[in-house]
């Protein structure tokens, strides 16, 4: 049972950090799940061109090395750039659905 303790401008800050945690979460599992689909189509589009340019600029010993890190540099790309889109379209998606239904 409630207390009534909270003033009004407490439960409001609760209310808003709550629904920013859902939000920070819902876009973290959505970058997962576009990371788990682009992912391997980014690699094989760039993947070939990569080890490439890696032998003949630099050494061939280094392709495997060069090849792994541009598979976790993708995966931190695509992960990051989905996670800060989804985020941007939720907050957006928020603002517009208060300025339309709960502004008069």
């Amino acid at each position: 049972m409630w207390n009534g303790s909270k003033t009004k401008g407490e439960r409001n800050q609760a209310a808003q950090s709550i629904i920013m945690s859902s939000a920070t979460g819902l876009a973290n599992v959505v970058a997962v799940i576009v990371t788990f689909f682009l992912t391997p189509l980014a690699y094989d589009v760039t993947g070939v061109w990569v080890r490439q340019f890696t032998a003949a600029h630099y050494a061939p010993d280094l392709v495997g090395l060069v090849d792994f890190l541009w598979g976790v540099l993708l995966v931190a790309v695509i992960f990051f750039v989905s996670r800060m889109t989804t985020g941007t379209l939720i907050i957006m998606g928020a603002i517009t659905f208060i300025a339309r239904f709960m502004a008069g």
